[in-house]
């Protein structure tokens, strides 16, 4: 244990030990006759020792955590206070009125008894909310406030304790009385204490809507143990106005309800700072609003009723048997209608501008009905989750069957507090979804609708990423076609640039030729009548061109697909192909040598050899076969 955390837990072991000792004493004394009024205690004083107890406790625990968060040392400041005042009234009881003169120091100690509350008051309305939950102020702009804070309570109880009247109700004169110190400081300075009040609020609302999710639930916690106490004062107030015999806090049932009340919040600070989300605070606030906001409307609606019908029937207060059911039928008529208005308005008022669970889910649906594509659905629910939780931003990403994602976003992206959750359907995962609030969505509830909104989700995700699928698959098709289309072009281009060739080789090659045999045969026809020899010889000469010209016609033919590769197979094609070139080489691989495969592998091997030959006159051209893979490789 740290030297803060014992001195932490010693002065809260010093208030709950004065604070014990002082409501014992206090209950003992209260069957006495002799004490004044001011010194009586009922069950309020009786159970207000819970209230030290708790500011003791949780000061201690919020310490103990090792973290410099002044608001334990304000909690045990208010525990310690409030003790002080039951220790010191208890004192003077017993020294003045139960065994008088037993005791020393009276006159000190009533003047104690008088002033020493308004410190723990001031703490516990200043401090604690400006400084809470962390211990540090909302910024540095807000330091003027905390001095004037310290300044007007400071003032305010040196106000309290030079006052003359302050000691008057326990029958002692003050020490230090100063009427016109008195004044000066109550007129001045009280009402600087209540300007502090409400610029300490006005921090508070601030620091709210400043906060992260974590802190805004932390406030609602401790907000709501504020009003719920304010609530029940208001009520007690209001219902002592009926009463001028009894002091308020002494009325029945508020005697319990106020002491009991103001004891929740130290318990609601525990739970903001220590374990904030151990319950739904969201869910409680709500509905305690509806509740108490149906309560309120069913008295209304029965008080109206009865009693103002009633006077106005001249009932005169008594019991009129048509009147409750008149009241009780138009309560249970008008009961669903309020329950749904009042829950509408307890939603906003709670969740803001953010959408219900149950509408959240709704709109999710509507937003998917109609949506077929990725391009269309991711954007429908990064807005659905958006809206429904009140986000800044949101972002859907699906996971395609390759790793790819595909992510579409919703809002502005302005902050660092995100939240993610991924879909799933049938434990495979498909994509995420991803906020960024305003509102606070760590929160148990807020995270089941974003859980809902990823289950309802994940069928959709899965339908996404087979049309995905299917997209990608008719695209590679598409380029399987284009492909096809593209060889189809390019064989139709060789077999016309090849028709040219033979075309070309034919009229600059052959035709010559066959014409220059033509003009010789003519000659030889007209020298059978002058010149046989020169005739024959012409003849003779003819003849070999025309063989020349008959060789020449058999090699096109045969490049165009020669004879030997569909009797033989590629080996002796190309063999006989690589003769007639002279120096280029075949290197065969001796297990291909005799091998036959199908017209088409051939043929493709043996026009792509000869292709690369043409204009080659020396080289070597390796065939080799790998498993199901022929390789062909020309070397010049």
């Amino acid at each position: 244990m740290t030297l803060r955390s014992a001195a932490a837990w010693s002065v809260s072991a010093a208030a709950a030990a004065m604070g014990t000792a002082g409501m014992v004493v206090n209950v003992t004394a209260a069957a006495s006759t002799h004490l004044p009024e001011t010194l009586q205690v009922g069950r309020f004083e009786e159970l207000s020792g819970l209230g030290v107890l708790g500011f003791a406790v949780v000061g201690a625990l919020i310490v103990g955590r090792g973290r410099n968060n002044r608001v334990g040392w304000i909690c045990l400041g208010i525990a310690l206070g409030n003790s002080l005042t039951s220790a010191s009234q208890a004192y003077l009881a017993y020294g003045a009125y139960l065994h008088p003169g037993s005791l020393p120091g009276l006159t000190v100690v009533a003047w104690l008894r008088g002033v020493v509350w308004l410190a723990p008051f001031g703490f516990e309305l200043l401090f604690l909310p400006l400084l809470f939950p962390d211990g540090s102020l909302p910024s540095r702009r807000w330091r003027p406030l905390f001095w004037l804070a310290v300044a007007s309570l400071v003032a305010s109880v040196a106000g309290f304790g030079v006052d003359p009247q302050a000691l008057s109700q326990y029958g002692y004169p003050n020490p230090v009385a100063n009427a016109a110190v008195a004044d000066v400081l109550q007129t001045t300075f009280l009402p600087l204490f209540c300007i502090c009040l409400v610029l300490v609020a006005m921090s508070l609302v601030i620091r709210y809507r400043r906060g992260e999710a974590d802190v805004r639930q932390q406030i609602k916690w401790y907000v709501a143990a504020i009003v719920v106490a304010i609530a029940v004062i208001v009520a007690g107030l209001l219902f002592g106005m009926t009463r001028s015999d009894v002091n308020t806090y002494r009325l029945p049932v508020f005697d319990v309800l106020w002491p009991v009340a103001l004891s929740a919040i130290p318990v609601a600070i525990g739970f903001a700072i220590l374990r904030y989300r151990l319950y739904d605070i969201d869910l409680v606030i709500n509905r305690t609003l509806v509740y108490s906001a149906l309560a309120v409307f069913i008295t209304l609606v029965y008080v109206a009723i009865v009693v103002g019908f009633g006077q106005l029937l001249g009932t005169r207060g008594k019991p009129n048997l048509l009147l409750s059911i008149v009241a009780t039928a138009i309560v249970a008529v008008a009961f669903q209608p309020a329950r749904a208005r009042l829950q509408k308005l307890a939603n906003r008022l709670v969740y803001g501008e953010r959408a219900t669970p149950y509408e959240a889910l709704a709109g999710f649906s509507r937003r998917l009905s109609g949506a077929v594509s990725a391009e269309d659905v991711l954007p429908r629910v990064a807005e659905a989750a958006g809206t429904a939780l009140n986000a800044r931003w949101a972002a859907a990403s699906l996971i395609l069957q390759d790793g790819r994602n595909r992510t579409a976003e919703w809002g502005v992206h302005q902050g660092t507090h995100t939240e993610a959750v991924e879909v799933r359907h049938e434990g495979e995962l498909l994509g995420q979804i991803t906020l960024l609030c305003t509102e606070q969505f760590a929160d148990d509830g807020t995270t089941r609708v974003l859980n809902n909104l990823a289950n309802q989700a994940g069928a959709v995700f899965r339908n996404l990423r087979l049309t995905a699928e299917l997209e990608q698959r008719l695209q590679t098709i598409s380029a399987l076609t284009q492909q096809l289309d593209a060889s189809r072009q390019r064989i139709l281009a060789a077999a016309e640039q090849e028709r040219q060739r033979l075309e070309t080789e034919i009229s600059q090659t052959i035709r010559p030729q066959l014409d220059s045999i033509r003009a010789g045969l003519r000659r030889a026809r007209d020298l059978l009548t002058s010149d046989v020899e020169a005739a024959t010889q012409l003849l003779d000469t003819l003849t070999g061109d025309g063989n020349q010209v008959l060789e020449r016609l058999r090699e096109l033919a045969r490049g165009v697909f020669p004879p030997l590769l569909i009797d033989k197979g590629v080996v002796p094609a190309l063999q006989a192909h690589l003769r007639r070139l002279g120096e280029v080489k075949l290197d065969v691989d001796p297990q291909l040598e005799s091998s036959r495969f199908e017209p088409a592998v051939e043929a493709a091997l043996y026009f792509s050899c000869v292709e690369a030959l043409r204009g080659l006159s020396t080289g070597c051209v390796n065939l080799r076969s790998d498993g199901d893979w022929l390789e062909c490789r020309v070397e010049p």
